[in-house]
């Protein structure tokens, strides 16, 4: 998947989101004086946008690190739990939404080819 691809998928993706916010609560900072604890708010759209980065983000290691054992090892686990914690909580699957865009988006293509097609030979028609 091309990255033209990709970014179409993300503006399919976010045309159908509502824009709820949704609260992350029992963020922690330990590295603050007292510890501090965040609550953040984003919208739901915004969440299904972090899960499409960190799964191309992860699609795109895969390619570049596949012989790196830390990679495969570790890091790759860590990505994906926090996308499958992300999609748990919002209640949202990542990849059948990508399954339902790719075939939204083929069927809208054909559309568009047909009628293109009708109008050619309907003016060949007419100039015939």
């Amino acid at each position: 998947m091309s990255i033209d691809d990709q970014l179409s998928l993300w503006d399919l993706l976010l045309t159908k989101s509502p824009d709820t916010v949704v609260p992350v609560e029992g963020i922690v900072n330990l590295n603050t004086r007292p510890i501090s604890d965040y609550k953040v708010r984003l919208c739901y759209g915004d969440l299904k946008l972090i899960v499409a980065m960190i799964e191309d983000y992860i699609k795109g290691l895969d390619v570049i690190k596949a012989d790196d054992i830390q990679w495969s090892a570790y890091y790759r686990k860590k990505f994906k739990d926090i996308s499958t914690k992300i999609q748990e909580q919002i209640e949202y699957d990542y990849e059948k939404a990508v399954a339902k865009c790719q075939k939204a988006k083929s069927d809208n293509s054909d559309i568009g080819e047909d009628a293109m097609a009708l109008a050619i030979k309907r003016q060949m028609k007419e100039t015939a």
